[in-house]
Parts: C-alpha cells; sequence; structure tokens
C-alpha cells in the first residue's frame, strides 16, 4: 500500500471518462510536443453538443485531513466554438458530501468560476500559448485514510447546440488547507 502523497496529484485525459471520446468523429486523441502537456496525449473536442467528463480518484491515496481544490486542465483551440454559451454542471463527491457549481468554459478567465490560467504546475514562468487553464470543478476535504472514491465531473447536455476546440489535458487536486 503506498503512503498518501502531501503533493498535487494529476490525472491525464486518458484516465477520464469522456463521453464519445472513442469516436473520431467527436472527439481526436493528440501527442503533438507543441502542445507542452504533462502527459503523453490529450483529448481534443471536434464537435458534440453533449459534453460529459468524469474523473475518480481513489481517496485513500491523499492527504488525511486536508481541503482539497479540484481543477479541469484545458486548453482553447484557435477554432473553438459554442463552449461558453450555457454553463455547464461541475461537481465533486466523496461519500455523500456533494460539491456543485456552475461554470463557463472560456479562456479568457473571466466568465467562468474561479479560473485562472497556469503554467505547467510552475509558478515562475511568464504566461504564453502554452498555458493551461485550471477550471475550478469543486471542493471536498479528506477527513482519514477514506477507502473513498472522489467523484469528479464536468457536464452540459441541456443545451443543444455545438461546440469544439476544447482540449483536454486531465484533472489536477491540489491541497488548499491541511489541518491538524
Amino acid at each position: 500500500m503506498s503512503s498518501p502523497s502531501y503533493g498535487w496529484r494529476y490525472e491525464g485525459a486518458r484516465e477520464l471518462q469522456i463521453q464519445w471520446s472513442n469516436n473520431p468523429l467527436y472527439w481526436s486523441w493528440n501527442s503533438q510536443p507543441f502542445l507542452k502537456s504533462r502527459f503523453e496525449e490529450v483529448a481534443e473536442l471536434r464537435t458534440i453538443w453533449w459534453l460529459e467528463i468524469k474523473g475518480l480518484f481513489n481517496a485513500k491515496l491523499l492527504s488525511p485531513k486536508t481541503l482539497y481544490s479540484v481543477y479541469l486542465l484545458v486548453k482553447f483551440a484557435d477554432r473553438a466554438y459554442g463552449l461558453d454559451t450555457h454553463p455547464s454542471l461541475a461537481s465533486v463527491q466523496l461519500d455523500t458530501v456533494l460539491s456543485k457549481r456552475k461554470v463557463y468554459l472560456n479562456n479568457d478567465g473571466r466568465g467562468s468560476n474561479k479560473s485562472r490560467v497556469i503554467v505547467n504546475g510552475g509558478d515562475d514562468r511568464e504566461e504564453g500559448i502554452d498555458d493551461w487553464v485550471e477550471i475550478e470543478l469543486g471542493e471536498f476535504y479528506v477527513n482519514d485514510l477514506e477507502d473513498g472514491v472522489v467523484e469528479m465531473c464536468l457536464k452540459e447536455v441541456e443545451s443543444q447546440h455545438l461546440r469544439g476546440g476544447l482540449i483536454v489535458e486531465g484533472i489536477q487536486l491540489t491541497p488548499k488547507i491541511k489541518l491538524l
């Protein structure tokens, strides 16, 4: 059994459950080095009307007595469209505790709740074209070494317009507060 980690945790796009990601009409899997991802592949949305991205993470691998934030790491292709016309529902759940919020997917950070631009996990480089945008999905608290699973989801299925150009790197779990 591995010991809990006190740092950031990541899940790549391949570890996520992305609705219809196995259909090349809707999603493509890219490994271009110009995307500067920490993972071998990222998922790029071609066109779709039903957007649903889910992730699961074993809470036992996380630090006990710690509040975490969950972020979806994305970029926006030059041809991105339809992503910010209707809010998406973001949720994070551990056991029976559920955190929900509405977010807009946009690349300027103004329309979404607590979006910010990061630079591949580092704070000491200037922002540029290789930046990933963090979309905050919610928060959860790990009490002790729990056996539960953290469930994370971004979903927008109500509007019936097409959208495309979203590039998904993965999900990041960031410790916010460690309680003694």
